[in-house]
């Protein structure tokens, strides 16, 4: 059973609205993919990682206004605990470009993959209960 209240329904349009920041991180950050093959061992321009930060810092803002809101929907920890995983995920990316082309860099970019997905699961069933 939904306990929909003002709190959540402000928390579900926080969630729905979107964000021209994070439009442009992403694109940011998609560019700099693009030109690590070209870089000394693969390892992405410096704009890539400061795309990811600035992506982590968004996310721990969201995460700072949906803890500010009163609700009695229980889904409201559910999406504060996605932002934690989030913001994990992309640093466990971060540390993955950093270590170029290697084993080790493919290794945490799956798990980072992994981190992300799980994270996007959760935030979009949690959203779905508010």
């Amino acid at each position: 059973m939904r306990r929909r209240d003002a709190g959540s329904t402000e928390i579900r349009d926080l969630l729905d609205r979107d964000s021209e920041r994070l439009t442009q991180d992403f694109v940011s950050l998609l560019g700099a993919l693009k030109a690590a093959p070209d870089q000394k061992y693969g390892v992405p321009p410096q704009s890539a990682f400061d795309a990811i930060e600035d992506i982590r810092s968004a996310y721990r803002e969201l995460l700072v206004q949906v803890d500010a809101i009163q609700t009695s929907n229980p889904a409201k920890s559910e999406v504060i605990a996605s932002f934690g995983v989030i913001d994990d995920g992309f640093g466990r990316f971060a540390q993955g470009l950093e270590t170029g082309i290697s084993r080790r860099g493919k290794k945490r970019l799956r798990s980072a993959e992994k981190v992300l997905d799980r994270a996007g699961e959760d935030l979009t069933n949690a959203r779905r209960r508010l």
